[in-house]
C-alpha cells in the first residue's frame, strides 16, 4: 500500500463551515481552537476524502462514509 501525504484540503459546505483551505500542510500539523470551531469536522473531512481512495477504514472495519454519517446522526443515543 502506497501512503501519500495530504498537502492541503479545501472545505465547502461541510457542518458549520461554509468555505476552508488549509495549506502547506506538514507531516504533524496541531489544530487549536475552542469547543465548536470546526477542528473535528476538518479531521472529517480528511476523512471522508480519504475514502475515494480507501473506501473501508481497516480498524473499525466500516465503510468509511457510511461511519461518518451514522456517528452524526446518532448522537446522544449512546447513553
Amino acid at each position: 500500500m502506497v501512503i501519500r501525504m495530504l498537502r492541503s484540503i479545501e472545505i465547502k459546505n461541510l457542518r458549520g463551515i461554509s468555505r476552508c483551505k488549509i495549506r502547506d500542510l506538514n507531516r504533524i500539523n496541531i489544530l487549536i481552537g475552542k469547543n465548536g470551531s470546526g477542528k473535528s469536522t476538518i479531521l472529517d473531512a480528511i476523512y471522508i476524502a480519504s475514502s475515494s481512495v480507501y473506501p473501508k477504514d481497516d480498524i473499525i472495519l466500516k465503510n468509511k462514509l457510511d461511519y461518518i454519517i451514522s456517528r452524526h446522526t446518532n448522537r446522544g443515543d449512546e447513553a
